[in-house]
């Protein structure tokens, strides 16, 4: 019976330990005072005289140092028990030393590494003028695994809190770009009796602030994605789709910003056009592969012919050719949710060739709902939606058609459409078949 009642205080004991551990873990946040906290409970509740707990930085060449008593650190007693610990940290294990000194019976001393998923996040180390019964040094041992996964919380908690910091001062920087580029812009706009060369200044402007607005918006999609990851699982999911949201809006604005770029240089006429010959079955490959995996996402169908009369090789500048197919493909598939979309390529027949020349025909066609004769016409117009409703389930067309438009006509081409009520669309880019 009594060897019982010992073992069930013993019991009492540890668990009392660790209860009153864990209400100090759960309300320590802040790394110093987290690690203060811990070592003050570690050294009352084993009665040691001295104790110290260095923790390793992720961005600093030495540890942090915190003693108990705190007044030790600064009067140097905690060089007395750092060779002990750096001796466990090297080693990743428990170290104990037990001696007599100065006529005191017994002085032990303890070091154990905090260690967290095999990551060394520093190591604690007591000193007590009695010897360290077995049931102690085991709490210890617990309470050391405790105090990592604290360490490591906290650590993380820091990391994603400047990482947070830094989205919002990137985002600051934006907002005060937007204003002065919307303040120039307005100065340029005044500019009425000057229109060529408020256009060239203009152009000249956005091209300059292109790479100051690139740079932080490529900041802010790195440092979201990285939250968006949670890899250390520290965020709620609630962050974690805030972490999407920014990224999501990030795109969204770069992707606008770039619209409102290309629209510029179109404007001023500062864009070039390269041509050179392409491979046509390379060329509906490179097609098939970008919007395949989009069609299966969405359960729809993609169909991609091209026509026996199209030349093995096309005579056109590549990147604003795949610029207009692909934003005319993007549409098609935004503004419908099941059935297809198909991109044909032709040569254009007389009669249905809008142009002066011998023209190359894409033809990308739907099988949605279809536009009102009313909505066929404004769709021409840059900015314009085809439902004006709140809740309306697609996006506008935004820039990219009123660039796209542009682009075909600076090539010596044209856009057309034409769709009807449950019809379905079709868009049509008709290119020369050669550059003049």
């Amino acid at each position: 019976m009594p060897q019982t009642a010992e073992h069930e205080a013993g019991s009492d004991w540890f668990r009392n330990g660790m209860h009153q551990l864990s209400k100090v873990v759960n309300v320590e946040h802040d790394q110093a005072a987290l690690a203060q906290a811990c070592i003050r409970q570690l050294a009352c509740y084993v009665e040691a005289e001295l104790g110290l707990i260095c923790i390793t930085q992720a961005s600093h060449s030495s540890p942090a140092v915190y003693t108990y008593p705190p007044e030790q650190q600064s009067a140097g007693g905690s060089q007395a028990l750092l060779s002990l610990a750096n001796e466990a940290l090297g080693l990743k294990k428990t170290l104990m030393q037990s001696g007599d000194t100065n006529d005191t019976p017994v002085v032990s001393s303890i070091a154990i590494p905090l260690i967290r998923n095999a990551h060394i996040h520093g190591v604690i180390s007591l000193v007590a003028a009695h010897a360290y019964p077995p049931q102690q040094v085991q709490w210890l041992e617990d309470a050391a695994a405790i105090i990592a996964i604290a360490i490591d919380a906290s650590q993380a908690h820091q990391l994603n809190k400047d990482l947070l910091q830094q989205i919002q001062t990137q985002a600051e920087e934006i907002a005060s770009q937007q204003q002065a580029l919307l303040a120039a812009h307005a100065r340029l706009a005044e500019q009425t009796s000057l229109p060529e060369q408020t256009q060239l200044l203009k152009a000249e402007f956005l091209s300059n602030m292109s790479h100051d607005l690139r740079t932080p918006f490529n900041s802010i999609l790195t440092l979201s994605q990285l939250l968006q990851l949670n890899r250390d699982g520290s965020l709620s999911a609630r962050q974690v789709e805030y972490a999407a949201t920014i990224n999501t809006s990030g795109k969204s604005l770069l992707n606008l910003i770039e619209n409102i770029l290309d629209l510029s240089k179109i404007e001023a006429g500062a864009l070039e056009f390269n041509y050179h010959d392409v491979d046509t079955e390379k060329f509906v490959a490179d097609i098939q592969y970008q919007f395949q995996p989009l069609a299966q996402s969405k359960n729809m169908h993609f169909d991609l012919n091209l026509a026996s009369n199209v030349p093995a090789v096309l005579n056109v500048d590549l990147a604003r050719t795949q610029q207009i197919i692909s934003h005319l493909l993007n549409n098609a598939f935004k503004f419908n949710s099941e059935g297809k979309v198909s991109l044909a390529i032709l040569r254009s027949e007389a009669e249905q060739n809008p142009l002066a020349t011998p023209a190359l025909h894409f033809a990308v066609s739907d099988s949605g709902t279809g536009m009102t004769a009313e909505l066929s016409a404004q769709i021409s117009q840059a900015l314009t939606n085809t439902d004006w409703s709140t809740t309306r389930p697609y996006g506008g067309t935004g820039l990219g058609l009123s660039i796209s438009r542009q682009l075909a006509q600076r090539m010596k081409g044209c856009i057309q459409h034409c769709s009807a009520p449950e019809s379905g669309s079709v868009f049509s880019l008709f290119l020369p078949l050669r550059k003049e």
